[in-house]
């Protein structure tokens, strides 16, 4: 699941700054790129729209959910939680893949 340039490029509304090390955290090689919604400006968001393969949510609180609708590329929403009752069918582009984990530990973290 990776852009034209073989890289991933994923958006997460997680309230972080710190993108993951996965060679160094997990001695896994890959080449994504993680821009963070929460300290994105909607012109920024709006320039990097086409460029987000992947969007990580994390519905806690009334954090905001992104219109997924306008990322043209969207291959999947990812959800860090075992419920997803912040989404609804219509926020899904059509043939965009859903996931959500089923408890909480090793599956979330993964």
């Amino acid at each position: 699941m990776t852009n034209k340039d073989g890289k991933l490029v994923a958006l997460s509304t997680l309230p972080t700054e710190a993108p993951v090390d996965y060679e160094r955290d997990f001695g896994l090689a890959a080449d994504i790129e993680w821009l963070m919604y929460l300290s994105m400006d909607a012109d920024n968001l709006a320039k990097r729209a086409s460029d987000v393969d992947v969007v990580v949510i994390v519905p806690v609180g009334n954090r905001p959910v992104p219109d997924f609708h306008m990322f043209p590329n969207l291959q999947a929403v990812l959800v860090g939680s075992a419920g997803y009752e912040v989404l609804a069918p219509e926020m899904i582009p059509e043939g965009c893949l859903v996931t959500n984990t089923f408890e909480h530990e090793y599956s979330i973290a993964d």
